[in-house]
């Protein structure tokens, strides 16, 4: 009976192992169903594991199904009349091979100069690189604008760094970071916005998304493959920036 007991302890389920227990997307299983599921796995034949495991099994499995559920869109189960499903993948952008690297920066400055006209900016390159790639303004409002062109891999990741010696040179509501990268879209080749202030910088840092090097913050962005969602993540911690993809409102 010790061996029994001692068997509750060593069973850790994770939401992965949950997921895993689904053969489909149109497997449907009930809380009770997948609770059942784990008790079968590590009780095997045995009445009396089975017995000892339900108690273990039954608080794991609802609070990661709970957990879950409080995601929204992000959750890996969708629930729906008192049963789950596994929640389709959503597209995520493809990676576009660049040319040569000459180019790529410049054409990343003229893709934002471009897109902030349509959004109805005055803005203008700078003729001499000193931190500052762009000069814009709106509304009697002006924005000192770092363009940071940044290749996107194969799983769909992207950094950049930030400069720190610099980071506080201007007001903070005028310094505005925009990574800017080429992917290939369901419409063909375009480009993609991430829209950041110092303060966005700043607030991602202190949420452990972003992390501070020798002397630059480093800006890691992924997209989530469940939701489909960008995310800016540091290995501490993972915050969706949804709010930041080609957002021109300065």
């Amino acid at each position: 009976m010790e061996d029994l007991l001692g068997l509750n302890s060593e069973i850790e389920i994770t939401m992965d192992d949950i997921v895993g227990s689904f053969k489909n997307f149109s497997d449907c299983k009930r809380a009770k169903d997948i609770k059942d599921h784990f008790i079968a796995k590590h009780s095997g034949d045995s009445i009396f594991a089975s017995l000892e495991l339900s108690e273990e099994v039954n608080k794991q499995v609802t609070q990661l199904l709970q957990k879950d559920k409080k995601q929204g869109d992000d959750s890996l189960l969708v629930y729906s009349n008192g049963k789950y499903k596994k929640r389709k993948r959503k597209s995520i952008p493809q990676a576009v091979p660049v040319g040569d690297s000459r180019y790529v920066g410049t054409a990343g400055e003229c893709a934002t100069l471009a897109e902030l006209m349509f959004h109805g900016y005055n803005a203008n390159r700078m003729m001499i690189d000193d931190g500052i790639d762009i000069i814009a303004s709106k509304n009697n409002l002006f924005y000192y604008i770092q363009v940071k062109t940044c290749s996107m891999d194969d799983e769909g990741r992207l950094m950049a760094k930030i400069p720190i010696e610099r980071f506080g040179y201007h007001m903070d509501s005028q310094v505005i970071y925009i990574v800017v990268s080429r992917i290939r879209g369901s419409k063909g080749n375009e480009n993609l916005f991430f829209v950041f202030n110092q303060k966005d910088i700043l607030r991602l840092k202190q949420e452990g998304a972003v992390k501070e090097g020798v002397d630059s913050y480093i800006l890691k962005i992924k997209y989530n493959r469940d939701s489909g969602k960008p995310i800016a993540y540091d290995g501490v911690n993972e915050v969706n920036i949804t709010f930041h993809m080609n957002n021109f409102d300065l």
